[in-house]
């Protein structure tokens, strides 16, 4: 976010930096503006390049001059730094009263990408939304946007996207204060939803068969700065425990092997920062996850 000419209306730029140090945008070291409007303030740009089209997409947040109105927008640019899209970028959400935060972009199969955000309206009602868009601009989905966060009510906050995960779904998370039926008060919980390629929600049909065949059962315990997860095999078999963030990136491999019939237990000694992980055990018969918190 620039405010080079002090007229308080930032501008969103990016710079293409090559494999051997050179500036492989045009507009050289100024950067490419990723949308041109005068009108508008920019801020929090996303960026994914797109291997497979050798193009860069971004999404960003606009504002009117006092942020009253507020909305987000897309671009695609090639790697020259042309601008492939309107030169304003192209609208997600359109400029409307409401608060926009939490943008994000990931991959998406078979070229494109996925736009994720948060809105929170005049009611304070805060709601996240998907939106997955083709390579030409537009919607991959009937209704162009998905709800991701339910139900309404609830203060949320923090929504973080992961990379799109075998090369089908995403993973969303998110703060919650819901009160749930046995809780006299509420307080910030993580709720996760997966969203996929289709734009449906959950597993799907071949996933469920999958695990009502389940051969084995992952569990994690966090104590005194360790980690202990088990391990239960209804047949031996080969195996695999990986770590990774939210954002879908490996943090560590924990175990690749052969294991036996039964229960398995791995004391695990973190040396990562603090946060939320997924554990995610590998079978030949399919695949399981926990969440891992580290303190």
């Amino acid at each position: 976010d620039l405010d080079r000419y002090f007229t308080n209306y930032e501008t969103a730029n990016v710079s293409h930096i090559t494999s051997d140090g050179r500036l492989g945008f045009t507009s050289g070291i100024e950067g490419q503006s990723i949308g041109y409007n005068e009108y508008l303030r920019q801020f929090t740009p996303e960026m994914y390049y797109s291997e497979s089209e050798d193009c860069l997409y971004t999404v960003w947040r606009v504002t009117t001059a006092a942020q009253g109105w507020q909305g987000v927008k897309i671009q695609k640019l090639a790697m020259s730094g042309e601008l492939l899209w309107s030169p304003e970028g192209e609208d997600v959400l359109p400029l409307t009263e409401t608060t926009v935060g939490y943008n994000s972009i990931s991959g998406a199969p078979e070229g494109g990408f996925n736009a994720f955000y948060m809105t929170l309206d005049s009611y304070a009602e805060v709601t996240g939304y998907a939106s997955r868009i083709l390579p030409d601009g537009t919607y991959a989905w009937s209704d162009d946007i998905r709800t991701v966060t339910e139900p309404k009510g609830a203060t949320k906050g923090s929504m973080k996207t992961s990379r799109l995960i075998d090369d089908n779904h995403w993973i969303v998370m998110w703060t919650d204060a819901r009160l749930l039926p046995e809780e006299e008060k509420s307080n910030d919980k993580i709720y996760a939803q997966r969203i996929n390629h289709d734009g449906t929600y959950g597993l799907e049909t071949s996933l469920k068969e999958t695990v009502s065949k389940a051969d084995a059962k992952l569990s994690a315990y966090s104590e005194d700065g360790s980690v202990l997860f088990l391990i239960d095999m209804e047949k031996g078999g080969m195996a695999e425990l990986n770590l990774y963030t939210v954002s879908g990136q490996k943090a560590a491999t924990l175990f690749r092997g052969n294991l036996n019939e039964g229960t398995k237990h791995i004391q695990w000694n973190p040396a990562l920062d603090g946060g939320v992980y997924i554990a995610r055990l590998t079978t030949e018969n399919g695949a399981y996850s926990v969440r891992v918190i580290l303190k």
